[in-house]
């Protein structure tokens, strides 16, 4: 901005002295006018850049000697809302819609002694098998019920059972969060049946 101003005042000095200033009055009242405009255009400059958020930073480097003063305002955090065991049971159903197929049935759910218990009834698992189906919804319903938040002290083991094709539980031992959300490692899935 400088540089501008400076091209600025040469070339105005420069039409000054090429259109006959020949006074030494008017050569004064030009070179007075030319420094009033260059005054005014580094007023603007600087207050600007003082109002700027920027004022602290000349050129491309931080002027450490100004001052900031700035107000940050901290709002606390909510408390984590804890649901109470009728209410998270009232909350599974939707939370885990959506994690079985169109065939398959949300039959039961049900909180004692520590065991969640879901009850599915699977449709034709066709072109999987059972135990495929079975993995895949288990996955799909235990991550969903992980979502819930500040729900983990309500329950020591997640069973989902399917029946007469079996059931899978999992407890606490079992959830890894990569950074993504908590789920429950599917390698250690394993189908117990009654027979």
């Amino acid at each position: 901005m400088k540089k501008t101003i400076l091209v600025l005042a040469s070339i105005l000095s420069a039409i000054l002295l090429f259109t006959g200033c020949n006074s030494s009055q008017e050569k004064h009242n030009a070179s007075q006018s030319e420094s009033d405009i260059l005054q005014s255009e580094y007023d603007a400059e600087t207050s600007v850049s003082e109002e700027s958020p920027a004022s602290n930073v000349i050129g491309n480097s931080y002027n450490a000697t100004e001052e900031i003063s700035e107000t940050v305002s901290l709002e606390p955090t909510p408390e984590p809302v804890h649901l109470s065991t009728d209410e998270f049971i009232s909350e599974i159903p939707d939370v885990i819609d959506g994690s079985v197929g169109a065939e398959d049935s949300i039959d039961n759910i049900s909180l004692e002694n520590g065991n969640l218990l879901i009850c599915v009834t699977l449709g034709n698992p066709s072109p999987f098998s059972y135990e495929d189906l079975m993995l895949s919804r288990t996955s799909s319903i235990t991550d969903a019920i992980l979502s819930l938040e500040n729900c983990f002290d309500l329950w020591d083991t997640i069973t989902i059972d399917y029946g007469e094709h079996g059931s899978i539980q999992n407890g606490h031992d079992n959830i890894q969060d990569d950074g993504y959300g908590a789920y429950f490692r599917s390698e250690n899935f394993i189908i117990t049946t009654s027979n």
